[in-house]
């Protein structure tokens, strides 16, 4: 019985977060081979970063998702918070340890502290400002677990920027998006692409299954089959007003990671974190017009990376009549 009830425990929380994308939409897969369904316990330090000067980003390993916490998000003494997600109880997480370097500065530090399961705690100096290469390795009776970041210390705020990016995102009127899902690294992977048309449209294709949606209508077929019809949960769809701040709107400790190239167009990397999932979002902005080009999010069950197109392109989502 774990694997469903792995399955509704995560259908349920991604509910709040994902509600008008996950409607109707197949739980991720599960790694078969997951122990006991103890649930993760997470950080409360999390939960109070809205009020707080963090830098937090999250990244996958395995079945696990690691979520690293400074606080502050600049050089000199920092707390350091390591959160593990996908945790069961037998999983015997233990030698928490981040290490790093920028230029000739580095740091090697044990992360020791346990704030609850899958949830370690330390300190750390940073003892110069720059772009800081940072690794965090935890042993476990699954296997190692690491992940790798590049971070600017001090990390500047990213609020502005993400005010910026929900603004010029709910004047879309058209879009695509192209997702690419897993439930753990390595695992089978779900590729999707919507289409999204403002007001209250959008189409997808799973395998054999299509799903429209048009405002407070949802209509599903297999393959080349008879459409079935049913309400989408009140106040119906929408698109992009409300969509994406579905998505960003409870978004804690936003910060700018740097620049990048997305497309042959110069885009802001913006960080932050949903505690209330937990989820680690991640966004590429495009500089020009403040409009997304790719997203990731890291949370339990849920490697989820996409990538935007064809933005106010010709895309029109017609209902079934």
């Amino acid at each position: 019985m774990r694997l469903p009830l792995r399955a509704e425990a995560l259908a349920a929380t991604m509910a709040i977060v994902l509600a008008t994308l996950f409607v109707g939409f197949p739980n991720p897969p599960r790694e078969a081979d997951a122990t006991a369904a103890s649930p993760t316990t997470t950080d409360p330090v999390l939960t109070e970063l809205g009020n707080r000067d963090a830098l937090s980003i999250g990244d996958a390993s395995g079945p696990f998702v690691v979520g690293l916490t400074i606080l502050p998000p600049k050089p000199g003494s920092a707390e350091i918070r390591v959160q593990v997600l996908g945790v069961d109880a037998g999983d015997g997480l233990r030698d928490a340890h981040l290490k790093g370097s920028s230029g000739s500065a580095s740091v090697d530090v044990s992360v020791d502290g346990v704030c609850g399961l899958g949830c370690f705690t330390g300190s750390a100096w940073f003892a110069t400002a720059g772009d800081w290469r940072l690794e965090v390795n935890i042993d476990s009776n699954r296997g190692p677990i690491s992940i790798a970041e590049s971070v600017p210390l001090p990390a500047p705020d990213g609020s502005a920027a993400l005010a910026r990016a929900l603004r010029a995102e709910e004047a879309l009127k058209s879009a695509l998006m192209t997702e690419r899902l897993s439930g753990s690294v390595g695992g089978p992977t779900y590729d999707t692409t919507f289409k999204f048309q403002a007001p209250d449209k959008a189409e997808f294709t799973l395998k054999d299954s299509t799903t429209i949606l048009a405002g407070e209508q949802r209509f599903q077929r297999t393959g080349s089959g008879t459409w079935d019809t049913s309400t989408f949960p009140p106040p119906g769809f929408s698109w992009p007003t409300g969509y994406y701040r579905e998505f960003w709107g409870a978004a804690a400790a936003p910060r700018q990671l740097g620049t990048e190239t997305v497309a042959g167009e110069p885009t802001q990397v913006i960080a932050f974190l949903r505690p209330d999932v937990p989820a680690w979002f991640r966004i590429w902005v495009v500089e020009s017009d403040g409009l997304v080009r790719r997203e990731d999010m890291r949370a339990e069950g849920h490697i989820m990376d996409h990538t935007y197109s064809d933005l106010n392109g010709r895309i029109v989502v017609t209902p079934p009549t």
